[in-house]
């Protein structure tokens, strides 16, 4: 995958370069036929808010990729947060976060698997869908 620094999205990657490498071969490498997407759900059980600090910020000045995950263990209750089965985890990013902003994480629980939406304070956007099992 090759980044445009100045657009800040994904771009092609010339044949020029893309001939320099070797494509795998047999692409389920990971042994995964293809996944469900994410679906949000209707109703919640609780919710945190969340201003964006610079910690949280990387190179390409959006929220860093990881820190979208300790949104969601922020977002859990006391008891699924220390549950020690709770060994999975599933992130569907949407829309970067950038510095600032504010954001709500709301949390609830379907068919044994708890569900975080990180989205904008005004809950326009989605910015990401986080699945704990």
């Amino acid at each position: 995958m090759l980044i445009d620094v100045n657009k800040n999205r994904i771009t092609r990657v010339e044949d020029e370069v893309a001939n320099k490498y070797e494509s795998e071969k047999d692409k389920s490498v990971f042994n995964i036929q293809e996944l469900d997407k994410l679906k949000e759900p209707e109703s919640f059980l609780s919710q945190v808010e969340y201003t964006v600090c610079r910690r949280d910020i990387d190179v390409y000045k959006h929220m860093h990729n990881l820190y979208y995950l300790d949104l969601a263990y922020e977002a859990l209750p006391e008891d699924v947060y220390y549950a020690p089965e709770l060994a999975n985890v599933r992130i569907t990013y949407k829309k970067e976060i950038k510095l600032g902003d504010k954001v709500n994480c709301k949390y609830t629980k379907e068919n044994n698997k708890h569900i975080v939406i990180i989205r904008s304070e005004n809950d326009k956007i989605t910015h990401a869908i986080i699945e704990l099992w």
